[in-house]
């Protein structure tokens, strides 16, 4: 038997025909019934591009053809090996925004390395074969920064001090920026080496609060360590004079 299929370009999707013929294409099948082909998802922008290993980054996948019908999940493949052997992971799309936007939440990862995430449907993942590189974006695992050290340990309540946070590692021509937080309050922090980064105290309440930071937006610190607002001491009178 031969199988013809007519119809819409594949990879843009459609409904096609699907005929039979038994005498090697002389005479096809009447009637016959349709097929409907979903387009391939692409996925073109991944924020934040990079996270830590331990997972539970809440990515935002842009791109197109993203069928609410169709994209169940997340594909996460390390690119040094084969698909066949494993070192991939399959997770679902946390939330479905709109044919352009899906958002994925990322699985730990055994260590720091560069993944390709691709959003998929119901696919046999070896079946995906060369489309992998076309399809995907490449993210970035890292390992969890942390904090080793902050000076100074405190500030007047009016803000405005500098301070330098060492610890790391910490990537440099970071697109998705640095952060300080201060109890609750987020300011912008700025990249100096994997080992520091510095940041301007906000204005905040007296009273001691936890420090931590972040370098995709998302993933924060959590060591606690203790940071000091002070109300700045004003002299107005000395005596005896």
């Amino acid at each position: 038997a031969t199988e013809i299929v007519k119809g819409t370009e594949l990879n843009h999707g459609g409904t096609v025909e699907v005929a039979i013929s038994l005498n090697g294409g002389v005479d096809f099948s009447k009637n016959n019934p349709s097929f409907e082909y979903k387009p391939v998802p692409i996925v073109q922008g991944l924020t934040p591009a990079h996270g830590s290993i331990y997972g539970g980054t809440r990515v935002r996948v842009v791109g197109y053809n993203f069928s609410k019908e169709s994209v169940k999940s997340c594909l996460f493949w390390g690119r040094d090996v084969s698909v066949y052997y494993g070192n991939t992971e399959t997770v679902p799309i946390s939330t479905y925004v709109s044919s352009t936007e899906v958002v994925c939440t990322t699985p730990a990862w055994m260590k720091s390395q560069d993944v390709l995430i691709l959003v998929i449907a119901n696919e046999d993942i070896p079946s995906l074969g060369n489309s992998l590189h076309t399809r995907g974006q490449i993210y970035h695992y890292h390992e969890q920064i942390e904090i080793v050290s902050v000076h100074p340990e405190s500030s007047k309540s009016t803000g405005n001090v500098t301070v330098e946070i060492f610890g790391g590692p910490f990537i440099a021509n970071n697109a998705d920026g640095f952060y300080c937080m201060f109890g609750d309050d987020i300011v912008p922090a700025k990249f100096v080496t994997t080992t520091q980064i510095t940041c301007r105290t906000p204005t905040h309440a007296a009273g001691a609060y936890s420090i931590e930071v972040t370098q995709n937006g998302q993933d924060y610190t959590q060591y606690g360590r203790v940071f000091r607002f002070y109300h700045e001491s004003i002299i107005h009178r000395i005596q005896p004079a």
